[in-house]
């Protein structure tokens, strides 16, 4: 961010919550995209019930 021409506010409730409680699925140097994809289908399960 020191080489961009943005304004950060001072609080970010938001990235504060995702930051704590929060989970992050992505990729890695090499493709994990079966992962990904049975994250996705485990949501979509538990979401339904």
């Amino acid at each position: 961010m020191a080489h961009l021409d943005a304004i950060v506010p001072d609080k970010l409730p938001g990235a504060d919550k995702i930051h704590v409680d929060g989970l992050f699925v992505g990729n890695h140097h090499h493709p994990v995209t079966d992962g990904i994809d049975l994250v996705a289908e485990t949501v979509e399960r538990v979401a339904r019930g």
